[in-house]
């Protein structure tokens, strides 16, 4: 779709809706293009819940947006945004890039509060509780991944131009 994102991001594949969802995280934006529909044709949606940092489905088909002061937020069109959950610890600051893995925990990099300063590596578990992976990166966390055989998991730094590998175990 030929759309002016600002920052155009994290795009999710929804298989029940045979449809792309992808965000523009400056704006706080959702959008939504169906495999059915013209190339050029899209959905979108102003949510007004500040700087949108990643997003994964749920199970039951909702969307969960990271965004501003360490907010997430359950939500699907025609819905109204609901707040799920929060990260005190990024009050002051907003998700950047997140991921899902198999068994539905949320890997989520918050950004440095400040240009230069440090950010940070969480999980959110199927409870909503948030467990610190790294609590000092260098920089903007950007850029995550598993390895097919779910063996590793890669997390990458902007601006240290490092991806880090870590091995991973579902349980």
């Amino acid at each position: 779709a030929s759309c002016a994102t600002e920052v155009g991001e994290g795009p999710l594949w929804n298989d029940a809706e045979q449809a792309l969802y992808w965000i523009d995280v400056s704006r706080g934006a959702v959008y939504r293009s169906s495999y059915k529909n013209p190339k050029d044709s899209f959905e979108h949606w102003q949510l007004n819940i500040g700087k949108i940092g990643g997003a994964v489905f749920t199970k039951e088909g909702f969307m969960l947006l990271f965004a501003a002061c360490g907010r997430v937020w359950k939500w699907k069109p025609g819905t109204e945004p609901e707040l799920k959950a929060e990260l005190k610890e990024a009050a002051e600051s907003r998700f950047n890039d997140v991921i899902a893995d198999p068994s539905g925990r949320v890997f989520c990099g918050v950004a440095p509060l400040v240009p230069g300063g440090t950010g940070s590596l969480w999980r959110m578990d199927e409870d909503c509780s948030f467990t610190c992976i790294e609590p000092l990166t260098r920089g903007m966390p950007n850029g995550m991944g598993f390895s097919p055989d779910l063996k590793d998991f890669y997390f990458t730094v902007t601006n240290e131009r490092t991806i880090y590998r870590y091995s991973y175990n579902r349980r």
